[in-house]
């Protein structure tokens, strides 16, 4: 940790300096893991959400596909 803080720092802003030091490399973690975190509900909660527009837009297609099928040909009913 000391050797982050410039050799020109007098001694006696060195406390006041660390802390901060330490605050910045908090700051920047929890914000990787929050990224992290977002992103990660993102990848894992976006296919099932996908499959499930892919199977209600092929059931809407199946089913319009029917009906046109038996308006078309009153006989097959």
């Amino acid at each position: 940790m000391y050797c982050l803080i410039p050799l020109t720092t007098p001694y006696s802003l060195e406390p006041a300096v660390l802390p901060l030091v330490r605050l910045h490399f908090q700051v920047r973690n929890g914000l990787f893991w929050c990224l992290l975190r977002v992103f990660g509900t993102a990848i894992a909660c976006f296919p099932p959400y996908l499959a499930f527009i892919a199977v209600s837009q092929t059931q809407n297609f199946l089913a319009l596909a029917i009906s046109n099928y038996l308006n078309q040909n009153p006989q097959s009913r």
